[in-house]
């Protein structure tokens, strides 16, 4: 999923970790999407509102909104890259 991130709040859990919530905005709409611990201290840089980037994580129904919760995230080139990358290798098995 690729889109634009909007509204970060960084936020600490009650173990004191950090991590993030925020939109991905795509030509669809929005969706809220959350990231955990190692990822956000090691992503950092790319949570950024008016950042384009891909992501790909496990969604949640919550009511009548999906929620994302992210397990990789790239920068929109590196998304790309990747995605091609997973497809060449699964047609040539």
């Amino acid at each position: 999923m690729c889109g634009v991130i909007s509204d970060v709040q960084i936020k600490l859990s009650k173990k004191g970790n950090k991590f993030v919530v925020f939109n991905l905005i795509d030509l669809y709409g929005s969706g809220e999407c959350v990231a955990f611990g190692k990822l956000f201290e090691t992503k950092q840089h790319l949570f950024e509102n008016d950042k384009l980037v891909g992501v790909r994580g496990v969604p949640e129904e919550n009511g009548d909104k999906l929620k994302l919760t992210v397990e990789e995230i790239y920068p929109i080139d590196g998304f790309i890259g990747n995605v091609c990358e997973e497809s060449c290798n699964k047609h040539q098995r």
